[in-house]
């Protein structure tokens, strides 16, 4: 039995889906009709850095989906206003909605009020750059800006090569 475990266990931690964030394994049933806790086991596991990295993009998930929940009811509203069913109210009829509705004499166009969707506004999440042990992906993640340095090493190298030919 333990043989079983710790192969499902180790299923698990290699599975891609585990490492992007899906911590919820704590589903599946043994034969003998136990529920497998890994939730609990591998959380022990895991690193603080994955720890506080899961913990941010929990909190920012649900920011993205409150942000998302308080555009759908403002379209809606704006499509009740204009008269205009609110199923089909695309991003073009909200900003002439926003025009019609509240004129502005500023030239500058970001200092206009604008509704937009909240991935155009707010930024994409940064995927994780280190496994479940906190270890990083890149061998030159300590240096502050590793894909600089990669850059930087590459053509370090291709301008050796061009000296020896």
């Amino acid at each position: 039995m333990a043989v079983l475990r710790e192969l499902v266990r180790s299923y698990f931690i290699s599975a891609p889906l585990f490492q992007n964030g899906s911590l919820k394994l704590n589903e599946s049933v043994s034969k003998d009709g136990r529920a497998l806790d890994f939730e609990q086991s591998d959380t022990k596991k895991m690193s603080k850095a994955m720890k506080s990295y899961m913990e941010r993009a929990k909190i920012h998930d649900n920011f993205i989906k409150q942000q998302l929940h308080e555009y759908n009811i403002g379209k809606r509203h704006l499509a009740n206003m204009m008269g205009k069913d609110p199923e089909f109210f695309t991003q073009t009829d909200v900003d002439e909605a926003i025009r019609y509705l509240f004129p502005s004499g500023l030239f500058d166009q970001q200092a206009r009020p604008m509704t937009k969707h909240p991935d155009e506004i707010y930024p994409k999440r940064k995927a994780a750059e280190f496994d479940v042990n906190g270890r990083p992906y890149h061998s030159l993640f300590y240096t502050s800006k590793p894909n600089y340095y990669t850059l930087m090493h590459d053509l370090a190298a291709a301008l050796r090569d061009m000296k020896i030919k």
